[in-house]
């Protein structure tokens, strides 16, 4: 890498799963999710309606709230941000939400953009929400990284012309990730500090450089 990319798109999530190392718990709990049949459809109707509206309101009072950042992550945002990065969020979670879980763990004010579900027309994968924020932070898709943890994540920044690294954990377990070819995969949020390192090594004033979710 001759040149550390100009927007690093971010895809942080909460973590809502048992002892055991990041990658163990956010298995387990997508297992478990599978294996209770919680990606059910609601059911049509005024029982569905009621159902969404109270998940709705327990979701908004408890967001955040029994979770907390994957291990590295506040120390890599803060390092970056410290480093000049610009950082930015781009999510599917709707904004009220999305606001809400960054709070709960001071992470928000880290971001200089949040774009969420409910900010545009269209969600990931459709390619205009990273578009949209590499225009707004002044970026060219050549020197933007995205990062996420889902197929749809990658598919987004293909869609969007830009490099995508994926997680190993989080919304995806491993091997889905790594069907979806991201260009690279990492265990821990260190590895982009690292990168940025020995970037700056090789160019001693990068250009400047942004995070989003």
């Amino acid at each position: 890498m001759h040149s550390w990319p100009t927007c690093v798109c971010h895809r942080w999530r909460n973590r809502r799963c048992g002892a055991g190392s990041d990658k163990a718990r956010a298995g387990r709990w997508n297992k478990r999710c599978q294996n209770s049949g919680r990606y059910r459809a609601l059911p049509d109707g005024a029982l569905g309606a009621r159902l969404l509206k109270e998940f709705m309101r327990h979701y908004e009072a408890h967001c955040g709230t029994r979770s907390r950042a994957y291990d590295g992550v506040e120390q890599t945002l803060r390092a970056l941000s410290g480093d000049g990065v610009k950082l930015a969020v781009v999510s599917n979670k709707e904004g009220r939400f999305a606001r809400e879980a960054l709070a709960a763990h001071e992470l928000l004010d880290l971001f200089d953009l949040l774009v969420s579900g409910d900010s545009l027309p269209v969600k990931k994968p459709d390619p205009l929400p990273i578009r949209h924020c590499m225009e707004r932070l002044g970026v060219k898709p050549a020197h933007a990284l995205m990062i996420g943890d889902s197929e749809i994540d990658v598919t987004a920044a293909r869609n969007a012309g830009v490099a995508v690294w994926a997680v190993s954990y989080g919304y995806a377990d491993g091997q889905v990730i790594r069907s979806a070819k991201p260009d690279r995969i990492i265990d821990n949020f260190a590895a982009i500090t690292d990168a940025l390192t020995r970037a700056k090594a090789k160019r001693p004033r990068p250009e400047t450089t942004a995070v989003l979710e």
